[in-house]
C-alpha cells in the first residue's frame, strides 16, 4: 500500500481534504463539520499515511477535536504563523493574516515561480492577495461576498428583500429582485476587474489565480486570462507541508 499525505482544511462550516502523493493532489472532498470525523475515519481505513497538515479557521473546540483525531493517525503539521513559509512576508501584521490566504499565496509561489500574481478567493468574503516576483507577499484586500451584500441591503433597508441565490446575471434588472442580483453580480465583477487593473499598474503584468466556493459565478465574466483552481488552498497547504518536512 502506497503512503499518502493528508491535507486538511477545516473551516467554520465545512471540512475540506484530499490526499497527496509525490506532489500530486487527489480528489477534493468537502463535508459538513458535524460529519468530519466519521468521514475521515472511513477514508483513512483505506490508506496508509505518511504525513498530515491541518489548517483551521474553526472554533477552538472543533479544532482541538479534529487535531486530536489526526494526531492519533500520524505526525501532524498544524499550520500557524510560526510555520516556515515558502515566500517572504511583507505584511505588517502577519499574525492576523488568514491561514487560507497563506495557503493560497504559497500555491501561487509554486505554480508561478518568479512571476508576480494576484490570488482571488471568492467565498463568504472575497480576498485579493498580491505576490510580487513569485517571492514576496505584499498584502491585499478583503471585501464582502455576495451573500453578505444581500444581507446588508436587507438589514439596512426596510423594503429590500433578503435574497439567497445569484442566478440573475444581466443588466438592467426589471424588478427589485433582479436589480438586487444585477447590482451584486456586476458590482463584484467590476470590483474584480478593478483590482486586477490596480495590481498591474503597481506591479506590471500578473498571473491571476481564482479559487473559492463561489468563484464559478464570476469566472466566465472576467476578461483577463485567469487560472481557476478549486483546489488552490489545498495545493498551498500541500506545498507548505512538503516545505516544512
Amino acid at each position: 500500500m502506497e503512503e499518502l499525505d493528508l491535507i486538511v482544511d477545516l473551516g467554520n462550516s465545512y471540512l475540506k481534504f484530499c490526499f497527496g502523493h509525490q506532489g500530486v493532489l487527489g480528489e477534493k472532498h468537502s463535508v459538513p463539520n458535524h460529519e468530519a470525523l466519521i468521514t475521515l475515519e472511513k477514508e483513512l481505513e483505506k490508506v496508509k499515511l505518511c504525513s498530515i497538515i491541518l489548517s483551521s479557521t474553526a472554533s477552538e473546540e472543533k479544532t482541538k477535536s479534529v487535531l486530536g483525531f489526526l494526531e492519533s493517525k500520524g505526525n501532524v503539521h498544524y499550520l500557524s504563523h510560526k510555520s516556515d513559509l515558502i515566500f517572504e512576508m511583507g505584511y505588517q501584521t502577519p499574525r492576523t493574516l488568514g491561514l487560507d490566504r497563506i495557503a493560497n499565496i504559497s500555491a501561487a509561489a509554486v505554480i508561478f515561480p518568479g512571476v508576480s500574481s494576484l490570488v482571488i478567493d471568492i467565498g463568504t468574503c472575497i480576498t485579493y492577495d498580491v505576490l510580487w516576483g513569485g517571492a514576496t507577499y505584499c498584502g491585499g484586500a478583503i471585501t464582502p461576498g455576495w451573500r453578505m451584500r444581500f444581507k446588508s441591503m436587507n438589514d439596512y433597508s426596510a423594503r429590500l428583500p433578503l435574497l439567497e441565490t445569484l442566478d440573475c446575471q444581466f443588466f438592467p434588472g426589471k424588478s427589485t429582485e433582479e436589480s438586487l442580483k444585477s447590482g451584486v453580480f456586476y458590482g463584484i465583477l467590476g470590483e474584480i476587474h478593478q483590482f486586477i487593473n490596480e495590481t498591474e499598474q503597481s506591479f506590471g503584468e500578473v498571473k491571476v489565480l481564482i479559487t473559492g466556493g463561489d468563484a464559478f459565478h464570476f469566472v466566465g465574466g472576467i476578461k483577463k486570462t485567469i487560472f481557476a483552481n478549486p483546489k488552490l488552498t489545498l495545493k498551498g497547504l500541500y506545498e507548505i507541508l512538503k516545505h516544512n518536512n
